[in-house]
């Protein structure tokens, strides 16, 4: 399993900048259907082909289809926005319920799940799912392009081959104090959401649960996250990365304890409140980094932000390994686990505290 998750990371960082240059220069739309349709080629892969170099070759084009969709995503929707004359606030609201959606989604998807196994077994459920996504794929054509459209004419598309490059974006990155700082910050908030939303395998696997309480906690975090996503675009104007960075440390560290005393209730609670808090980071962070990108590169520039969580979600990874080693004698792979990502995930939130405080002083000196 750990092959094939390092495989799907691999490819997403080999191709993370050169989809956000296709994005800015041939339109952010045709990424996001191309998308959809290579996560339907890899459902349908390993339902005809269950076999494991067919599984390496899914996780391959899994990762080539979410470097497609990271930050292309809110870079098609902030400058759909902005051509119709809306404001920051408007996109925040926008990527609330559009999170709100997939989570319900998410939720109403995990609750049919048991009965399309029970009928036809895995390949069913990855049938059905490739056929859902190829339809979403024919409805997402339909949707405006006003922004691409603009910059179809011979002289515009001149201009974008010659103003779009990698180390325009990169120099833009690294010279806008706001863009780096908010850019650090989506990055860690969600490289420690990756690497901690495996919990519920977690639990799942070690933490001798019976299936109803598996299906509460399961059902919690959903409404959880259905909650949070909904109340975050309405929140992005009071947010304050140092409150809210301090309150995502004490949680870890409450979760971390928790696990090393084998109190996994507790552990539960902190990860509901965890979900909340991060979906109300990752919104507003991903609005207020927008109004300092030029529109010609912003898909390039978010990229290099999501290629940044995949490094910190590889940082972690080996943080993980050596904590569990050196904590090996706790007694249960539950209990390691938690107290490794809660110690990961307080060193990474640790560097956006100080970041943060860095952030803030420069601006107060300028």
């Amino acid at each position: 399993m750990s092959l094939l998750l390092v495989v799907m990371q691999v490819a997403k960082m080999a191709f993370d900048i050169p989809s956000g240059l296709m994005a800015d220069i041939y339109g952010r739309k045709f990424l996001l259907i191309l998308a959809q349709i290579l996560r339907a080629v890899f459902m349908l892969m390993w339902a005809i082909f269950p076999t494991y170099p067919s599984f390496l070759m899914g996780m391959a084009i899994w990762g080539i289809s979410m470097s497609c969709i990271y930050g292309n995503l809110e870079a098609y929707v902030y400058d759909e926005l902005k051509i119709e004359g809306r404001d920051v606030r408007q996109f925040s609201l926008f990527m609330s319920r559009y999170y709100t959606v997939q989570n319900i989604a998410i939720a109403i998807g995990s609750a049919i799940a048991g009965y399309f196994l029970d009928k036809g077994g895995y390949a069913m459920i990855l049938i059905i799912s490739a056929a859902s996504i190829l339809l979403s794929a024919l409805v997402s054509m339909a949707l405006p392009n006003k922004y691409f459209q603009n910059n179809t004419s011979k002289r515009k598309m001149a201009e974008l081959e010659n103003n779009v490059s990698f180390s325009h974006a990169l120099g833009l990155f690294f010279q806008h104090p706001s863009i780096k700082f908010y850019a650090f910050l989506s990055a860690i908030n969600d490289g420690v959401f990756v690497f901690f939303i495996d919990i519920n395998t977690t639990l799942m696997a070690n933490g001798h649960f019976s299936p109803t309480n598996i299906s509460a906690i399961v059902a919690l975090v959903a409404f959880s996250r259905i909650v949070a996503n909904f109340v975050a675009g309405y929140t992005v104007t009071y947010f304050n990365p140092k409150i809210s960075l301090t309150i995502m440390m004490a949680l870890f560290c409450q979760i971390g304890l928790s696990a090393a005393t084998n109190n996994l209730y507790p552990v539960i609670v902190g990860v509901v409140i965890y979900l909340i808090i991060y979906a109300l980071i990752d919104i507003s962070v991903k609005a207020r980094i927008q109004q300092y990108i030029e529109s010609e590169v912003r898909a390039t520039i978010m990229s290099i932000a999501s290629l940044m969580i995949s490094l910190f979600v590889i940082f972690m990874n080996g943080l993980n390994a050596l904590i569990s080693h050196k904590f090996a004698h706790f007694s249960s792979p539950l209990q390691i686990n938690l107290f490794a990502i809660s110690v990961d995930s307080v060193v990474l939130l640790t560097i956006s505290l100080i970041l943060a405080h860095k952030f803030y002083k420069m601006k107060k000196h300028a």
